[in-house]
């Protein structure tokens, strides 16, 4: 019933697992790999949260991303910052009454590796200023002066009160609905 395998015939079966084995490693190996390098290419978030007494101003500089900003209750700025690359980083800082968000290219980039969205969450009373190259710009419910200057991204901005909105754009539209109690 049972074959004995010759020496000969065991060794080849022999070598064909231990081949076996290590086209098993490798594709282990290789989808390792690929696992660790879509994971560091993954989208990385930086939450940022200041403090801010009314009338306090809040500057962003960002190259390519979307920035939205719309109200908080309480006098905590709270800010989301995603980037899609680790070659650019993000700077947050605040001296007295003003706080800085700026996005630094830390190589030579372009498209989504320089992008980096805002999500921000402004108290009442709060002035903003963005300076944007290139990314939809999109601000609800501010009570407080508005300021936008934008290359190339969509301006859409709803229900702004109790201040001066002031908009320059070279190349997108500019949207201002529900605008009361402001100069624009």
């Amino acid at each position: 019933m049972f074959q004995r395998l010759s020496p000969r015939r065991s060794q080849r079966t022999s070598r064909r697992q231990a081949i076996r084995r290590a086209r098993n490693w490798a594709v282990c190996l290789s989808a390792a790999i690929l696992l660790a390098t879509v994971v560091s290419a993954a989208e990385t978030h930086k939450d940022i949260h200041y403090n801010v007494a009314p009338g306090s101003a809040v500057f962003i500089v960002n190259q390519t991303g979307n920035i939205t900003v719309h109200a908080a209750s309480g006098r905590q700025l709270q800010v989301t910052a995603s980037q899609k690359s680790d070659k650019v980083e993000i700077d947050a800082s605040q001296t007295g009454n003003r706080v800085t968000l700026r996005t630094h290219l830390l190589q030579k980039v372009s498209g989504e590796e320089a992008r980096v969205d805002y999500d921000v969450a402004l108290p009442s009373g709060t002035n903003i200023n963005i300076d944007s190259e290139n990314g939809p710009i999109k601000i609800d419910n501010a009570n407080g002066n508005v300021t936008v200057e934008s290359d190339a991204g969509q301006v859409d901005l709803n229900n702004i009160s109790n201040g001066s909105v002031q908009v320059q754009t070279l190349n997108a539209g500019i949207s201002l609905t529900g605008v009361k109690n402001a100069r624009v």
